[in-house]
């Protein structure tokens, strides 16, 4: 009996054992398949994430790739060497070193915002500057309307002046292009046309420009008030022709004040005896030019002229040419060039000088200039110009020349020799 008690007990032992593990299985089983919908669940979620990343990672390539295809960056440089002659001046590098880049960033399909920076030496040191930083609206089809710091519309190279790849010269001829350290801020309006082969491009800006010109080493700060240009440009085959019409009101500082106390008394002088005024800040001023180009691929013609008048000062009317011919021989243009300058204005000073023998120093205001030379350009690669030029400045007549170096000099040589690059 106590054998069958205990085979019992047994059993039922057994019986518990089995049906707990029968349980544990079981539970075991479907926390199993509880995990594995659980890893699957994982799985899924993390292929949605990747999916998403992968949509959002090609989202922003492609948003990239526009801004890409909306932002141009262009960049300019130049290297160069001077000497000047009977000026006891080692050779110098600074005047014709700069390096200049363009940023340009398309807004939408009418709009442009750009940006050009420019380093070069002004004034015994280097210096950065922004030339241009204005936005540029396509209205219509022909017309573009602009405002912000815009290059002043003077000369046929305005757009190209710190760009030594555009132009054949070392530098444009200083005898008119003498305001190259401008900023300006102006709206204007362009009007392109086309009938047939004839180009016409129409520019009418309004609006302020700032300036210093260094003259027989003094500097000069000079500001233009309520200035409207107006330009016209004709392109037809192997012709491009340019007039332009400024007026302004005139504003000039010096940075001597013994010099500004001279002219103010000067001035005081010279209204006194009913021959207008002295002072350039005193008047409206203006500037008139013309120029054109002939080029058929070998050979080219250049030439400009200009005119800027006071209306009442007797401080010195100017009038200027230029003119340059080159051929080219394959990748070498020679070419020869020459530029006048002078006051036209001079015998209303003589006047005032016969009337008040006082007024000797009214001559200083006379200038004559004239500039010869020649060169050779030599386009190395796209984009890669070698230039060497000499020119002899002279023709002062007892003046300062155009930029004060004559000084009782009958004439000097300047010879040059410069790198040009854009990239």
């Amino acid at each position: 009996m106590a054998r069958q008690k205990i085979g019992k007990r047994l059993l039922l032992v057994f019986i518990n054992v089995l049906c707990i593990a029968l349980i544990s299985t079981f539970s075991l089983a479907e926390d199993a398949q509880q995990l594995e919908q659980r890893v699957k669940s994982l799985e899924h979620e993390l292929k949605t994430l990747k999916d998403k990343n992968r949509s959002r990672d090609k989202k922003v390539n492609v948003r990239f790739a526009e801004m890409e295809q909306r932002i141009k960056i262009h960049g300019f440089a130049s290297a160069g060497l001077t000497k000047e002659t009977k000026l006891d001046k080692a050779v110098e590098t600074q005047d014709l070193s700069r390096v200049g880049v363009r940023f340009s960033f398309d807004v939408n399909e009418k709009t442009e915002v750009v940006v050009q920076t420019l380093s070069k030496h002004s004034f015994d040191n280097y210096s950065i500057r922004t030339d241009w930083a204005y936005l540029s609206y396509q209205a219509t089809r022909n017309l573009t309307l602009r405002a912000g710091r815009i290059s002043l519309p003077f000369y046929l190279f305005s757009d190209y002046l710190q760009v030594g790849v555009a132009y054949p010269w070392v530098k444009p001829p200083a005898e008119l292009y003498f305001l190259d350290s401008t900023s300006s801020e102006l709206f204007d309006l362009l009007y392109r046309k086309s009938v047939g082969d004839l180009n016409t491009l129409t520019q009418l800006c309004i609006g302020r420009m700032v300036d210093q010109q260094e003259f027989s080493g003094m500097v000069i700060d000079i500001q233009g008030d309520d200035m409207v240009v107006l330009n016209t440009q004709l392109t037809y085959h192997n012709w491009t022709a340019r007039v332009g019409l400024t007026q302004a009101s005139v504003t000039n500082e010096y940075d001597n004040s013994a010099i500004g106390t001279m002219l103010s008394s000067l001035d005081d002088r010279v209204l006194a005896l009913g021959l207008g005024n002295v002072e350039a800040y005193r008047d409206k001023i203006a500037y008139n030019n013309a120029g054109i180009i002939w080029d058929n691929g070998q050979t080219m013609v250049i030439s400009e002229v200009y005119e800027s008048r006071f209306s009442e000062s007797i401080a010195g009317n100017l009038e200027g040419i230029h003119i340059l011919a080159g051929y080219r021989l394959d990748d070498w243009m020679p070419y020869i060039y020459g530029a006048k300058l002078r006051t036209s204005n001079d015998d209303d000073r003589e006047e005032a000088i016969e009337l008040d023998s006082s007024l000797l120093v009214l001559r200083t205001f006379n200038v004559r200039q004239a500039t010869a030379g020649l060169g050779i350009r030599w386009d190395i690669l796209t984009g890669f110009v070698m230039k060497l030029q000499a020119e002899r400045v002279g023709g002062f007549e007892g003046t300062l020349g155009s930029l004060g170096k004559a000084a009782g000099r009958d004439h000097y040589w300047e010879y040059n020799l410069v790198f040009d690059v854009v990239f």
